[in-house]
């Protein structure tokens, strides 16, 4: 049965992020562009594989993450949740390339 509709929230610590930045920024612009994808129900993020996730994800249940590349080497992390109804892309956090490695426990670049 396909969903009925999509909706993107963000997670609070994402949008005291998403908030600080100056309505023209680059990252702005480009998160309300993946933001309109998403509502048409396109993902174009890659699916985070690696497990297990960091504990301030687990502490949101999350079943999935995802990043999406945004501009200046940041990364929006997000999950998508589900129901009968509708399907959810939530974003998590707004981080730069380095934040992302070390909270992933991959060498920092």
């Amino acid at each position: 049965m396909p969903f009925k509709g999509f909706e993107v929230v963000g997670h609070k610590n994402f949008i005291q992020t998403y908030d600080s930045l100056p309505e023209k920024h680059e990252i702005k612009i480009r998160i309300r562009e993946v933001r309109d994808e998403m509502l048409r129900d396109i993902n174009k993020g890659d699916f985070i594989k690696k497990k297990p996730y960091p504990d301030r994800y687990l502490k949101l249940s999350v079943k999935n993450l995802y990043v999406h590349d945004l501009p200046n080497t940041h990364r929006l992390i997000y999950t998508i949740r589900t129901d009968e109804e509708k399907k959810t892309y939530q974003y998590l956090d707004l981080l730069t390339h380095k934040e992302y490695d070390v909270l992933f426990g991959y060498s920092t670049s």
